[in-house]
């Protein structure tokens, strides 16, 4: 294009370069003047520009931006600054302040949708004149009346996985996760130029945006995610003019089970009851498995207190048969009988004992009298006196100890403590409770002590050991492995006076109160 500039005379070349692609606004077809510095330019190829001659700016403007076609023949200006324009599919009106376009073709009476190049005229009564392929168009702009009827839609049909399905506007349509593929057809309620009806739809929650899908009127949706959709469309009538109220439909696909509130609540609470059985089982595993080895410990202990018992009882009975010979060597055969007698009813106690690993107070304190009895006939004039005092605290008839564990600490106090002792010798029995757990059983003597025990014994026999205490020591650790405790125990301590000679043993045997504990004394005759 070539401008005349009046001052100098000359002739200059415009340079029309197209913005961005930076190619040539080619095949000019027409120019309009508009003002001092506005040139509208039509090209067979291109579409319209607008060119300002001051800031040597184009701009282009194609069917991207609603032009008719990009060939375009003419066009004019009327009366209120708007741009007519012919083109290869129809007329197109420019409104160059809000820059839309709003197009005609041959359902709004034109001749033909094509044009001639040049074939266009402005008429002194302010008439337009466009000719085309078929003949020519006449009008007065200002006398075209526009279209201004908003066009309302209708959903006409719905499909679910290609199978029409009933619906209500104002219901929400539901489906099932497994039947996601959806479809909608709808249309414009305008019919002066249906044809020219354009659409635009949307999903919420889908689209981000509005989706105009020019006059096609169905869009199908898959593999929708379960939840909840709204689908809105509207349309524009023939003139363009847009109905911005959409029509609307609620969706609600269906979530699967496995991902709804309930089943993962369900999930949550079988998952915990699941764990708590698995814990539970696993702990009454533990404790079945703990409680048969307790048993089995119990089981050893007890074979092992029996073979204990069986070593105390040969022992006593050995040392009672030692008396009663002793009676027949002197000659006392009354007293021999008389000692046979008590010894006898002492056997068959004994002999129950064997299978007994517990009695109760009363019946050991019975047991002693006997044995005590059978221990004064054997001295000279009963050298020794012997009581017996049971703490009120403590039920005789329940509370329990093991049998012939008392026995050999009274027989020691008298063959080691009392028989070498001059003067009249004394021995306390006595039953106590400790706490409301335990309780004990104290066996004091006056004799000689335990250091001086030690040496005559050592003098007359060096070779012999006693087994009795051992036993007894022995007896409380296998107690304590029976039980599952470790309460019971034997406190052995030497009596002294102010001088600090011996005056006596006391020894203090403490075990767990079995009663208190649930454990029932079996009454075998005992």
């Amino acid at each position: 294009m070539q401008k005349y500039v009046a001052k100098s005379g000359l002739i200059e070349s415009v340079p029309l370069m197209l913005p961005k692609t930076q190619s040539k606004f080619e095949d000019l077809s027409d120019v309009n003047i508009q003002g001092d510095s506005i040139l509208w330019l039509s090209s067979y190829r291109v579409g319209f520009g607008k060119y300002n001659l001051h800031t040597k700016h184009l701009k282009l403007y194609t069917p991207a931006e609603g032009l008719a076609n990009s060939i375009v023949y003419g066009s004019l200006m009327d009366s209120q600054g708007y741009a007519w324009i012919s083109t290869n599919t129809g007329l197109s009106r420019f409104d160059p302040v809000r820059e839309t376009f709003t197009n005609f073709d041959v359902y709004d009476g034109l001749q033909n949708n094509e044009f001639i190049g040049g074939s266009f005229l402005l008429l002194k009564n302010g008439e337009m004149v466009f000719g085309g392929v078929n003949g020519f168009n006449i009008f007065r702009p200002q006398g075209l009346q526009r279209n201004s009827n908003q066009s309302p839609v209708a959903i006409t049909d719905v499909k679910v996985m290609n199978e029409s399905v009933g619906f209500e506007r104002d219901l929400p349509l539901i489906i099932d996760y497994k039947n996601n593929f959806v479809s909608f057809e709808f249309a414009a309620l305008d019919f002066a130029a249906p044809q020219k009806n354009q659409y635009a739809y949307q999903l919420e929650g889908i689209d981000k945006k509005w989706i105009y899908s020019g006059n096609r009127h169905f869009v199908s949706y898959s593999q929708l995610p379960a939840g909840n959709y709204i689908f809105k469309v509207k349309a524009s009538n023939s003139a363009g003019e847009w109905n911005e109220t959409p029509t609307t439909l609620r969706l609600r696909v269906v979530s699967p089970f496995w991902v709804k509130d309930w089943f993962k609540t369900l999930m949550i609470v079988l998952g915990v009851i699941g764990i708590v059985f698995f814990f539970t089982n696993r702990i009454r595993f533990i404790k079945e498995r703990e409680k048969e080895k307790i048993n089995l410990n119990r089981q050893i202990a007890e074979l092992e207190m029996k073979a204990l018992r069986a070593q105390m009882n040969p022992h006593f009975i050995f040392n009672c048969l030692n008396s009663i010979n002793n009676f027949i060597l002197h000659d006392q055969n009354r007293q021999a009988s008389k000692y046979l007698t008590k010894f006898a009813k002492l056997i068959r106690q004994i002999l129950d004992n064997t299978d007994t690993p517990l009695a109760s107070v009363e019946r050991i304190v019975n047991f002693m009298n006997l044995y005590i009895e059978l221990e004064q006939m054997r001295f000279v004039n009963n050298r020794f006196d012997f009581e017996i005092e049971i703490d009120p605290l403590i039920n005789a008839h329940e509370t329990v100890f093991p049998t012939m564990m008392i026995q050999p600490h009274v027989e020691n106090a008298i063959w080691h403590g009392l028989m070498h002792k001059a003067e009249r010798g004394k021995i306390s029995l006595k039953f106590c409770r400790e706490n409301k757990e335990y309780v004990s059983c104290i066996i004091e003597d006056n004799g000689i002590g335990r250091i001086k025990a030690r040496e005559i014994a050592q003098d007359l026999s060096p070779s012999r050991k006693s087994k009795g205490t051992q036993n007894v020591l022995d007896s409380i650790e296998t107690f304590n492995r029976q039980h599952n405790t470790e309460g019971a125990k034997i406190i052995i301590d030497d009596l002294y006076d102010t001088q600090q000679q011996p005056t006596g043993t006391r020894v203090k045997i403490i075990l767990p109160d079995l009663a208190q504990q649930g454990l029932k004394l079996v009454d075998n005759g005992f």
